[in-house]
C-alpha cells in the first residue's frame, strides 16, 4: 500500500495579475496603482499574498481605465462612481 493520494488542488479564484492586465487592455502598473489607490481589491485566498482577479473585476479595471481616458481623474472616479470602485465583495469573507 502507497501513500494515500492528496486531493487535487482547487483552480485558482480568478487570473494573475498579469492576464487580467492584459485582457482588460492596460499594463501590470497600470492594475498595481488602481489596486494600491483602493480602486480594485483583487482576491486574495486565505489572506495570502498571491492576488488574483475573476472577471468582475477584470471588468472594473476596463471601466475605470475607460472613464479616465475620458477625463475623469482616478479621485472622481472614486468618488462619484462608487458603484464602480466598491470594494465590499462577495470573495471577502473567504
Amino acid at each position: 500500500m502507497g501513500r494515500p493520494k492528496k486531493p487535487p488542488k482547487p483552480p485558482p479564484p480568478g487570473v494573475k495579475i498579469s492576464v487580467a492586465a492584459q485582457q482588460a487592455g492596460v499594463s501590470i502598473q497600470t492594475v498595481e496603482y488602481y489596486v494600491m489607490l483602493g480602486l480594485v481589491d483583487p482576491i486574495r485566498p486565505g489572506g495570502g499574498s498571491r492576488r488574483f482577479f475573476d472577471d468582475a473585476l477584470i471588468e472594473r479595471i476596463k471601466m475605470i481605465h475607460h472613464l479616465n481616458k475620458t477625463g475623469y481623474t482616478l479621485l472622481q472616479i472614486r468618488t462619484t462612481f462608487p458603484r464602480i470602485v466598491n470594494i465590499d465583495r462577495e470573495h471577502d469573507d473567504g
